[in-house]
């Protein structure tokens, strides 16, 4: 399997997941939703 896509598939989320759960307050979670679009 590609290192990237295994990178892309399984580090990118746990590190999204960890920076929303960091910053739980709403206005930073409408940024990131913003961001994500």
């Amino acid at each position: 399997m590609n290192s990237a896509l295994v990178w892309h598939v399984a580090v990118a989320p746990a590190i999204y997941r960890g920076k929303n759960m960091a910053q739980r307050n709403g206005m930073n979670m409408q940024q990131d939703h913003i961001m994500k679009i």
